[in-house]
């Protein structure tokens, strides 16, 4: 098999490049966990090359960044845009009572039937895939900017 831009390799020099590989993958995960876990962010690299937490080499204090972002995102942001959505908004007495005859038909029921909770749930419930949906993406974006942020320095030689 063909190397990166070399000949065939042969036993030894494939094992060489597995251990190469290998530390770089591991390079990579440390310092993902770092900045996961905020510590150790001023070895980071932007994708530029630069030290991604500015040029003093330490932990940047104009934004969130990271573990620390990923949290606020959950916390504030989420928490903030779960609170706006009212448990009753877009449903009126009205429609709870006419859900829960329906569901009883033509008996009286002593209890509210389970079915008519199950529909009235999932109708409230599917109002939250919206906030969630946004959560996510902004955790997505947060993980991907850590991701190329985590690259070792030697990668920077392959394109």
């Amino acid at each position: 098999s063909w190397t990166i831009g070399g000949p065939p390799a042969d036993a030894t020099s494939r094992s060489t490049l597995g251990g190469a590989l290998l530390g770089l993958l591991s390079k990579f995960a440390a310092n993902f966990a770092s900045t996961i876990d905020g510590k150790g962010t001023g070895n980071l690299r932007g994708p530029g090359g630069a030290n991604a937490a500015g040029s003093g080499g330490g932990v940047g204090t104009d934004e969130l960044y990271g573990g620390a972002r990923v949290s606020y995102i959950f916390s504030a942001i989420f928490a903030r845009s779960l609170m706006s959505v009212g448990p009753f908004d877009g449903l009126s007495d009205e429609e709870i009572r006419t859900t829960i005859c329906n569901a009883n038909g033509t008996r009286p029921a002593l209890f509210v039937p389970e079915i008519s909770f199950d529909i009235l749930a999932r109708r409230q419930i599917s109002r939250l895939e919206q906030p969630g949906v946004q959560c996510v993406d902004l955790v997505y974006e947060e993980l991907q900017r850590i991701s190329a942020q985590s690259e070792p320095g030697e990668l920077t030689r392959f394109p």
